[in-house]
């Protein structure tokens, strides 16, 4: 199985557990791999606020 194969039958699997909300899943873990793991620079990244 190729790696764009994987990916997708990856992103399909995601897609189907998280529903419509599959990005915010999607953007915490690329926030995780860019290293912004501290609270205050996970949710910069994420552009969450305190709401």
């Amino acid at each position: 199985m190729a790696v764009s194969e994987l990916a997708i039958k990856i992103k399909n699997i995601l897609i189907e557990e998280f529903g419509k909300d599959y990005g915010i899943y999607f953007s915490i873990l690329s926030a995780i791999a860019r290293e912004k793991t501290l609270e205050a620079k996970a949710n910069v990244f994420l552009r969450v606020t305190g709401e």
